[in-house]
């Protein structure tokens, strides 16, 4: 690796938080090398099986949105 882990420790947030979103977007690139792991998948089987089962217990995304944006603020 040509950048020590040192160096990246002694940036600021904000060149942390770029370094990072850079190398997911690197990571993401190719979705096919990325793996779910069983659980995930499980998981969201599960959760698409609720939502059949009963359709009132999902959230509007919009709500949901704007309750993180209130929470947030």
């Amino acid at each position: 690796m040509s950048v020590a882990i040192d160096e990246l420790l002694e940036l600021s947030v904000p060149d942390k938080l770029d370094v990072l979103e850079r190398l997911w977007d690197s990571i993401t690139a190719d979705p096919q090398q990325v793996a779910i792991p069983d659980w995930h998948l499980e998981e969201l089987d599960r959760r698409e099986e609720e939502l059949r089962r009963n359709p009132q217990s999902g959230k509007d995304w919009e709500a949901v949105k704007q309750r993180l944006q209130n929470r947030n603020a």
